[in-house]
């Protein structure tokens, strides 16, 4: 009841004032959260109150005990959408594994514009049913193309960095994962298993770890890109510690140059 009687108030006040939307929904979610819990506690007082009016029932045994839905809604975790194409399936999945199991329908779809970028929620904000939320987000973030032009936005960012080959093989392992679900999202994984995808990926290593690739492609079998994980995965342990000796040896000059200054001031 109190809960309900929050959203219809902030509706109203939405639809009055619909320039300041976005510092109204801060101001909102703010209030929800600390308001929230205290509806909670009066909604269960009132429980209790009616429980003890009623004729007292044999106790259930605790194997049936549930818990009951509005806990379960305080104490789950919604993840959060950036906007970003390639951070989309991971959002949907986390939602509909944690919101989706703990709350209900016209809840979710409430919740999930506090959730989502200032963009997302404008285009969300006429869906009634989290089925309409899903068609309209998947039809702005899960376009196979849209995922293609994403992934290799994020492949240039990758072999555009300034760092050492190292450093290098360790954001490409940590970060590979990541566009492998997005393509498989929309069953575009085939793009970034070809062959000329691996060339562009290869293209950053310098002479002595082409030959190692060579060598490594050479004595195992199967596709190209799985034999250039496995490469990677072989690697990745030695090149993150390589960057470790590195960064510490830059941390220890660093440190000399210092004291250096420090000594030279105080003669």
């Amino acid at each position: 009841m109190f809960a309900s009687d929050l959203e219809t108030t902030f509706d109203e006040l939405r639809n009055r004032d619909s320039s300041n939307l976005k510092d109204h929904c801060s101001k909102f979610e703010l209030f929800r959260r600390d308001i929230q819990p205290k509806i909670l506690a009066i909604e269960l007082q009132l429980a209790d109150q009616q429980t003890a009016q009623q004729p007292t029932k044999p106790s259930p045994p605790a194997s049936a005990y549930i818990p009951q839905r509005g806990i379960e809604m305080e104490k789950s975790r919604a993840p959060t959408f950036s906007g970003r194409t390639i951070d989309y399936p991971e959002f949907k999945r986390g939602w509909k594994k944690v919101a989706g199991v703990c709350w209900e329908d016209a809840n979710q779809v409430e919740q999930i514009k506090f959730k989502v970028d200032d963009e997302s929620r404008r285009i969300i904000t006429r869906c009634k049913t989290m089925d309409e939320v899903w068609n309209v987000l998947d039809s702005e973030f899960a376009q196979e193309q849209e995922v293609i032009n994403a992934v290799d936005e994020e492949l240039n960012k990758l072999l555009s960095l300034n760092c050492s080959v190292a450093e290098y093989i360790v954001k490409l392992r940590n970060h590979l994962p990541n566009l492998e679900a997005a393509l498989d999202a929309v069953n575009g994984l085939d793009y970034l298993q070809s062959p000329d995808r691996v060339n562009l990926l290869i293209s950053r290593f310098d002479e002595r770890t082409l030959h190692d690739w060579d060598y490594f492609r050479s004595k195992s079998t199967g596709p190209t890109y799985n034999r250039f994980i496995a490469f990677l995965v072989d690697r990745y342990d030695a090149s993150r510690s390589s960057v470790a000796r590195s960064r510490s040896s830059n941390l220890g000059e660093q440190t000399h140059s210092v004291n250096r200054i420090n000594s030279s001031e105080c003669r």
